[in-house]
């Protein structure tokens, strides 16, 4: 019997992906890499999950100071061991899409990625490579003239934060002044260079109440998508991620959610909240800090092993074979889980 349910929902899931990080572009990398996977690997492919996002730090550095972010606790022992060189992330880069996935989305994450001067070098690799390259950004650095190089370097898509229409708001939420300015900047810059741009939203007290206008202001300037972010724990955070709010948060979400457009952390996730489930538990995401830890996410601050030190393959092999991905498979946050906000 046919179930429509499913079918709707697998319909959204498709439209969110293409407005996201295939309308404007060349498939053909990532076509390639996906014949020559199947080739390879047979049916293991279909065994595994249709798809693994890999969310990859080349740096912590960032204009920004904002008081939900857990990076600034993290750096306190990583940073003096040095950021992942430039040939580092390519042979990293190599290694990924060689894994048994038909579609690995690689997003390029901070602090702020564009500090870094080989960003556009990096993605241009890893696009050549047939991954789906995606990048977070605040806004601040991206000109017209970085937009430009990120769609000839092919970036696929790129989000960026926005957490209030009120300037004053938005700029103490990230703890910079004027950078409500720039963000509407770079979304036009970014709408110009066909990086088909969304609009990442931390949900805190602070903007709440004004999702709804968030949504209508994100479908005037024509964004592809918009993706709600639960805060989770820091220790400059710690109110905005008790119990009682993060309960509250996800049932205002539930009301506005529009499937086809917007979501709640992943695209699978645009409807019925009530269903959702933590990513890294179920081994459909998994981050590598800028110093090569590989973590279940970056907030949470638990390195299974180094790929400077091990494949990308056999770290991830280490990880997922731990306890912590068996005792918490049903979380919907694995962050929020171990430290108790949940």
């Amino acid at each position: 019997m046919i179930n429509i349910k499913k079918i709707k929902n697998f319909s959204y899931l498709i439209t969110i992906i293409f407005k996201e990080k295939v309308r404007n572009k060349n498939p053909k990398p990532v076509l390639i890499r996906l014949l020559k996977i199947i080739f390879r690997h047979r049916l293991l492919v279909f065994k595994n999950t249709f798809g693994l996002k890999i969310q990859l730090g080349v740096t912590h550095r960032c204009q920004c100071k904002c008081d939900h972010c857990g990076i600034p606790r993290q750096s306190q022992y990583e940073f003096s061991e040095g950021e992942l060189t430039t040939n580092q992330i390519k042979n990293i880069l190599k290694e990924i899409a060689l894994l048994p996935y038909l579609f690995i989305t690689l997003s390029f994450f901070g602090g702020e990625a564009l500090l870094r001067k080989d960003i556009f070098s990096l993605i241009e690799f890893a696009h050549h490579l047939g991954l789906v390259t995606e990048l977070d950004s605040n806004g601040i650095s991206l000109e017209r003239t970085e937009a430009q190089k990120l769609r000839q370097a092919g970036l696929n898509h790129i989000f960026i934060s926005l957490d209030s229409l009120t300037p004053e708001v938005q700029d103490s939420i990230r703890n910079y002044k004027g950078i409500f300015e720039k963000i509407i900047a770079a979304f036009k810059n970014s709408h110009q260079e066909c990086l088909n741009p969304s609009c990442s939203v931390l949900i805190s007290e602070k903007n709440i109440e004004d999702l709804n206008k968030i949504v209508s202001f994100a479908k005037k300037l024509n964004l592809a998508s918009i993706r709600f972010l639960i805060p989770t724990y820091s220790e400059k955070s710690q109110k905005n991620c008790d119990s009682a709010f993060l309960k509250y948060a996800r049932e205002k979400i539930n009301k506005i959610l529009l499937p086809g457009y917007t979501y709640l952390e992943s695209p699978k996730y645009q409807k019925n909240l009530k269903q959702q489930s933590c990513a890294a538990v179920k081994k459909c995401f998994l981050y590598i800090s800028p110093y090569g830890n590989l973590q279940p996410c970056p907030f949470v601050h638990l390195s299974f092993s180094n790929v400077k030190n091990n494949t990308v393959k056999d770290a991830i092999d280490i990880m997922w074979s731990s306890a912590l991905f068996t005792a918490n498979k049903n979380t919907q946050c694995l962050a929020n889980e171990i430290t108790g906000c949940i």
